[in-house]
């Protein structure tokens, strides 16, 4: 059972990583997104519903779970933002990662980790906007994955307090910027006395893509 699991685990991932490159993705998320609220649909209509996942769901022996939906629904939210970027793009990422199997499956498999956990789900949405630039070669892999580990960890509501920062400290030690500096987007300056916090290089740039996508 546990290879057999493996097996599903693994088409799945790479099954990810390929669907970046569907020509009409949105309508492909759009579809996802349907499939996770219908609580009628098993496992054979959901293949016939979203065939670039035939492959994966063909291996389940049982009907789709809760959980199964709720990571449907969430693939479907990361989907979604990847249509800002040309099909052209995307298959030409694609194509670039077909040089190198082991990175393509390593990405897939991490997508499939990241998202399978995600405790919010507005967070495969800001994942999805933060893939569209390292899709167009905007931010290295090292840069995506180290913020979309950030939007894990994140208690999302306390992600405003953060486009509140600009040059400047902010005095208050709440728990939202304890938060924020938890996960490494805010940090206590050194040369400052008292309790203050002040944005990282990292928050800025993830201030910077977000407001870039919006």
């Amino acid at each position: 059972m546990d290879l057999e699991m493996d097996s599903r685990d693994n088409k799945l991932s790479l099954s990810i990583v390929d669907a970046t490159a569907e020509e009409n993705i949105a309508d492909v998320a759009a579809e996802l997104a349907e499939v996770a609220l219908d609580s009628v649909l098993d496992a054979s209509e959901i293949i016939e519903a979203v065939p670039f996942l035939g492959s994966v769901l063909k291996l389940a022996k049982v009907g789709i779970s809760i959980r199964d939906r709720l990571f449907l629904k969430k693939l479907a939210g990361f989907l979604f933002e990847l249509d800002k970027v040309s099909p052209t793009e995307r298959a030409k990422y694609i194509l670039k990662l077909s040089d190198d199997p082991d990175f393509k499956e390593k990405i897939g498999v991490n997508l499939l980790i990241l998202l399978e956990k995600l405790d919010d789900i507005d967070k495969p949405t800001l994942i999805g906007k933060l893939f569209c630039f390292y899709i167009k070669g905007e931010i290295d892999y090292l840069l995506f994955a180290r913020l979309a580990v950030t939007i894990d960890k994140l208690y999302l509501p306390d992600l405003s307090r953060l486009f509140e920062f600009t040059d400047k400290v902010d005095l208050r030690s709440d728990d939202a910027n304890l938060s924020l500096a938890n996960v490494g987007l805010l940090y206590m300056p050194s040369d400052t006395v008292g309790v203050c916090y002040a944005i990282s290089k990292t928050g800025l740039r993830l201030i910077e893509l977000l407001n870039k996508s919006s």
